[in-house]
C-alpha cells in the first residue's frame, strides 16, 4: 500500500485520540519504512523511507519500451514523493497529537474540569439520597453529569480527552476493591464460599459462552471478538452494584448482600483473565487447536492461583510489619501506611501480567483478620499450626485510634475514586465514531440480560441440590440431639431461595470495568494482523449494555427490593440505628 491508503486503512475505525496514534504508528510502519520492527517510533525510522532504492534496469529494445519505462519511473517517482509529503505529514501530526499526552491530559484547565465535575456529581448524589429519587442511582446521576461534561467539551474546539484504561485499571479501581474486601463480613463470607465461587466462575465462564453465541446469530462478529464481548460484559462491576445495594440499605450478614457482594468482588478477576487469554488469540497467525485451548486453560489457573499466592505472601508480611512495630508508629502513619500495604500486591501482579485484582481481594482479606482484628471474632489460625499463632492472630496489630481511623479513611477513598470512574465513564460513553449497528446492539443487550436470567436460574438449581445433599449427608453423620438444629440453622443461612434468585437477576450491573476492557482491545493492525477488525461495533455494544443495566435494572432494583420485601425492613432496622446513635450523643451531652 502508498501512504495515503495505509492511512486510510489505519483510521476507518479509529474511535478516539488512542486509536489515531496507534493507526498512525502503523501506517508509518507498513508505507513509511522498508523494514519497521513492531515497536519502532515514526521518528526514530523516518531515515529508513528517505533511502530510495535504484531501478535495476531492463534490456531495452525499442523506443516504445524506452517510453513505456520512462513513464514507468516518472510515475513511481511522484508517487516516491507524494509519500514522502504524506509520511513527513504523518510523523507531524503523530508528534502534535500523540507526543505526551499523559501531560496534556494533567494541564490546570483539564484538572479545573475534573474537579467541577467531581464536586456535581457530589451535589448530584447528595440530592439523589435527599429527595429519595429511587428511580434514578447515584451512579447513575454521576453518569449523566459525565454525559453532560462530554458534550460540553466536544463543543469546545480543539479540547479533547481519550478514555485511559490504564488509568482506570490501576490507580481508580484497586482502593475501591480493596475497600469493598474489607466491608464484607468475614464469617458469611466463609459459610456462603461455594455459591460465591460458583456465580463468580461457573456463571461468568457460562455467561460468556451464551452472549457469544446469541451474538454469532447475527453472523457479522467472528467467534474470539464474540467470546471477548461475552466475557467482558458478564464482568459484573462492584462499584455499580455496591452503590445500589448501599443506597437500599440491605444488611451486610443476610445471604442476598453476601451472594451479591460476594460475587461482584471476584467475578471481576475472573472476568479479566478470561479476557486477557481471549485477546491473544486475536492474530490471523494464531489456529485454534486442542494445545491452543488446553495451554488458554493452564494459563488461567496459574493467573489465579498466582494471583492468590501474591496476596498471601504480602498479607503474611504485612502482618508481621505491623506486629514487629507495634506501638512505634503514629495512628496517622498506621493508617497512611496500612493503604499503601494494601496496593503492594496488586502492582506486582499487574506488572507480571497477573490478576491484581485476586491479590489485593486476598490481601485485603488478610489484613482485616490479622492487621485491624476484632476482640468479637476469632480468625486465629487453628491448634495444629500453633506455632504461627502467635504471629497471626485476631486481636489486631493497629493502635485504637488507628483501628477507629483506618476504615473511614479507606471507604473516603474509595467514595472519591467510585465517583470519579462512573463521572469519567460518562464522558466516554456515547461516541459517533463508533459503529452503531442497531441489530448488533440490540442482541448484545439481549444477550446481556438472557445470560443473566438463565444462569442464575441454573445454577442456583444447581448450588441448591448439592446443598441439599450436604445437607442429607450431615443429617446422617450428625449426632442424633444435634442433627434437626444442624440442619435447620443451616438451610436457613445457605438455601437460595426465588426472591434472591430474582435480586441476583437484577443486581447484574454492568460499569466500568467492561467499558476499560473493550478498550483493552487491540486496534487491528493490517501488518502484524493482530487486533480486533470489529472495535468500534463493540465499544458501541459496550456502551449500550452498560446504560441499559445500570438505567433500567439498577433503576428498578429498589422497587423490586420493596415488593419483595427486603428493602422496607432494612431502612427501618438502620433508621432504628441512627435513632439509637443519636440518644446516646444526646446522654452525652446532658453529662
Amino acid at each position: 500500500l502508498n501512504c495515503r491508503a495505509s492511512v486510510l486503512s489505519f483510521l476507518v475505525n479509529a474511535t478516539d485520540i488512542r486509536d489515531e496514534c496507534d493507526g498512525l504508528h502503523g501506517a508509518f510502519a507498513s508505507s513509511c519504512v522498508e523494514e519497521a520492527p513492531a515497536d519502532a517510533s515514526p521518528l526514530a525510522e523516518t531515515h529508513r523511507f528517505l533511502a530510495a532504492k535504484k531501478d535495476p534496469g531492463h534490456v531495452i529494445v525499442t523506443r516504445q519500451d524506452r517510453k513505456r519505462l520512462r513513464q514507468q519511473r516518472n510515475a513511481r517517482k511522484r508517487q516516491k514523493q507524494h509519500d514522502l509529503e504524506c509520511c513527513r505529514s504523518v510523523v507531524r501530526v503523530y508528534h502534535e497529537r500523540c507526543d505526551d499526552r499523559t501531560a496534556e491530559d494533567l494541564t490546570d484547565r483539564n484538572l479545573l474540569v475534573i474537579v467541577l465535575v467531581l464536586c456535581l456529581c457530589g451535589f448530584v448524589r447528595s440530592a439523589i439520597r435527599r429527595f429519595e429519587v429511587h428511580c434514578l442511582p447515584e451512579v447513575a446521576g454521576c453518569i449523566l453529569v459525565g454525559v453532560a461534561g462530554g458534550i460540553l467539551v466536544h463543543l469546545v474546539p480543539g479540547y479533547s480527552f481519550s478514555f485511559d484504561e490504564h488509568l482506570f485499571l490501576r490507580v481508580l479501581l484497586p482502593p475501591i476493591v480493596f475497600e469493598a474486601t474489607l466491608s464484607i463480613d468475614k464469617r458469611a463470607f466463609r459459610r456462603h464460599v461455594v455459591p460465591i465461587l460458583g456465580y463468580a466462575i461457573l456463571g461468568t465462564i457460562f455467561s460468556s459462552g451464551l452472549v457469544a453465541i446469541i451474538l454469532r446469530t447475527e453472523g457479522t462478529l467472528p467467534w474470539v471478538d464474540s467470546l471477548a464481548f461475552g466475557t467482558l460484559i458478564s464482568s459484573i462491576d462492584p462499584v455499580a452494584t455496591l452503590a445500589v445495594l448501599n443506597a437500599i440499605g440491605i444488611d451486610e450478614t443476610e445471604t442476598l448482600y453476601i451472594l451479591i457482594f460476594g460475587e461482584a468482588l471476584l467475578n471481576d478477576g475472573v472476568a479479566v483473565v478470561l479476557f486477557e487469554n481471549l485477546v491473544s488469540f486475536m492474530d490471523d497467525s494464531v489456529t485454534v487447536d486442542s494445545n491452543i485451548i488446553l495451554h488458554a486453560v493452564l494459563d488461567f489457573f496459574k493467573v489465579a492461583l498466582g494471583s492468590c499466592l501474591v496476596g498471601v505472601i504480602a498479607g503474611i508480611f504485612c502482618t508481621l510489619y505491623f506486629r514487629a512495630v507495634k506501638g512505634w508508629q503514629t495512628p496517622l502513619i498506621e493508617v497512611l501506611l496500612f493503604f499503601l500495604w494494601s496496593l503492594i500486591p496488586y502492582y506486582v501482579c499487574d506488572e507480571i501480567k497477573w490478576s491484581g485484582i485476586v491479590s489485593i481481594v486476598v490481601m485485603g482479606f488478610i489484613m482485616d483478620m490479622y492487621v485491624i482484628g476484632s476482640e468479637a471474632k476469632d480468625f486465629s489460625l487453628p491448634h495444629s499450626l500453633r506455632h504461627a499463632r502467635p504471629l497471626l492472630y485476631s486481636r489486631g496489630c493497629l493502635s485504637e485510634t488507628g483501628t477507629r481511623h483506618v476504615r473511614f479513611v479507606v471507604e473516603v477513598i474509595s467514595t472519591l475514586m467510585e465517583t470519579t470512574i462512573f463521572a469519567y465513564l460518562g464522558l466516554f460513553m456515547f461516541s459517533s465514531r463508533f459503529h452503531w449497528d442497531l441489530t448488533l446492539v440490540l442482541l448484545a443487550c439481549l444477550g446481556c440480560i438472557l445470560s443473566r436470567g438463565v444462569m442464575v436460574l441454573l445454577l442456583t438449581s444447581l448450588l441448591n441440590g448439592a446443598e441439599a445433599c450436604r445437607h442429607h449427608l450431615a443429617v446422617r453423620t450428625a449426632p442424633p440431639g444435634d442433627a434437626d438444629a444442624s440442619l435447620a440453622e443451616r438451610r436457613q443461612r445457605l438455601v437460595i431461595d426465588r426472591r434472591t434468585q430474582a435480586v441476583l437477576f437484577y443486581s447484574g450491573l454492568r460499569g466500568a470495568m467492561s467499558f476499560a476492557l473493550v478498550e483493552n482491545i487491540p486496534f487491528y493492525d493490517v501488518v502484524t494482523g493482530r487486533g480486533s477488525r470489529y472495535k468500534p461495533e463493540l465499544k458501541a455494544m459496550t456502551s449500550s449494555a452498560i446504560f441499559v443495566t445500570i438505567f433500567l435494572f439498577g433503576g428498578s432494583t429498589f422497587h423490586l427490593l420493596q415488593r419483595l420485601g427486603f428493602a422496607g425492613r432494612e431502612r427501618e432496622g438502620r433508621l432504628g440505628e441512627e435513632e439509637a446513635a443519636a440518644k446516646v450523643h444526646r446522654s452525652m451531652e446532658e453529662e
